[in-house]
């Protein structure tokens, strides 16, 4: 009949998009890869579940699900389980730590400014 699906500008909106997904790991790996950071893992678990589950649910729909078309998506799919798995006992790690007013509010022999001594 003529009639063509509409095409996205995938120029205009992709890059954007990209620097602020590049812009959050930089910033997770900066501030949140800690031990004990289980925040972290549930954010990059949810964030991979987010991502690959609609592309599967979508396809297996429509029934195109043959392997070199989702081959990708199965492959990333992959890698995310092996790195979380891989991350899990660090992430989620109990931490403890005796904060006393000696050793600093932070736990790590700073004091903070109501510890200082007035002299």
């Amino acid at each position: 009949m003529g009639r063509h699906p509409p095409r996205l500008a995938l120029g205009t909106q992709r890059v954007p998009s990209v620097r602020r997904d590049r812009l959050a790991i930089v910033l997770l790996s900066l501030w949140g890869w800690r031990r004990g950071e289980s925040w972290v893992w549930w954010t990059l678990a949810g964030a991979a579940t987010a991502g690959f589950a609609p592309a599967v649910v979508a396809h297996g729909d429509i029934g195109y699900t043959t392997l070199s078309h989702l081959f990708p998506v199965y492959l990333g799919i992959a890698f995310s389980v092996v790195a979380l798995t891989l991350a899990h006992p660090y992430l989620c790690a109990s931490v403890t730590s005796s904060r006393t007013v000696s050793s600093g509010a932070r736990g790590d022999g700073v004091p903070m400014n109501h510890e200082f001594s007035q002299e």
